[in-house]
C-alpha cells in the first residue's frame, strides 16, 4: 500500500489489437493450403521469462481444426512474444481463433502465481479463412 491505496495487481493485456492473425497462402507450384498466422506481443511484466499458450482453431461448424499447447520461448521471444502458424477451414467459415494463458513463468523457471496477474484470457477472434489466398483476417 501506498498513500493509503492498495498497490494494483499487474494486468496481461491481450487485446484484439496484440493479437493479429494473418492468413497466408502458398504458391501455386504447391497444394492449396489453408493458414493462419498467429501472433502475439510481447507481454510486459516483470521477471517473465517464458508464457505457455493454448492455441486453439475452430471452423463454422464448431469442430476443432487443431490445438495446440505452445511457449512463447519456442516459438517466440520468451516474453510472450508468439508466431505460430497453422491451418484453417475455408470449406467452412467463418474460423475462430482463441488464444488461452495457461502460465506465466518467472526467471527462475516457475509458474506466477494466478493471484499475481489477470488472466484476460481466451482472446478470440473470427476470420474468414481463404483457400489459396493473402487475407487479413482481424
Amino acid at each position: 500500500m501506498s498513500n493509503g491505496r492498495p498497490t494494483p495487481t499487474p494486468r496481461v493485456s491481450l487485446l484484439s489489437g496484440l493479437l493479429l492473425l494473418t492468413l497466408a497462402a502458398c504458391s501455386s507450384e504447391d497444394p492449396p493450403r489453408d493458414r493462419v498466422t498467429i501472433t502475439v506481443a510481447p507481454l510486459k511484466l516483470a521477471d517473465l521469462t517464458d508464457v505457455e499458450y493454448r492455441l486453439t482453431v475452430k471452423n463454422a461448424a464448431a469442430q476443432t481444426v487443431w490445438t495446440r499447447e505452445v511457449t512463447s520461448s519456442r516459438f517466440g521471444d520468451g516474453k510472450g512474444g508468439l508466431s505460430y502458424v497453422g491451418a484453417c477451414d475455408a470449406d467452412s467459415n467463418p474460423n475462430t481463433v482463441s488464444v488461452d494463458i495457461l502460465n506465466l513463468i518467472d526467471d527462475e523457471g516457475d509458474p506466477i502465481p494466478t493471484n499475481k496477474w489477470a488472466n484476460p484470457s481466451p482472446v478470440t477472434l473470427s476470420l474468414t479463412c481463404l483457400e489459396n489466398a493473402d487475407t487479413l483476417g482481424v
